[in-house]
């Protein structure tokens, strides 16, 4: 997915932010398919 050593060093250093904000990102995803949240966005 990324072709130059640089990003791959960016990637790994914010691997713990990226983590959490797609897991989240995830749950809220989840949350809609089953009815449970909404959001005014």
């Amino acid at each position: 997915m990324y072709d130059s050593i640089y990003e791959r060093a960016l990637l790994a250093q914010k691997r713990t932010c990226i983590d959490l904000a797609q897991t989240k990102v995830q749950f809220t995803k989840d949350l809609l398919v089953l009815g449970i949240y909404s959001t005014d966005e």
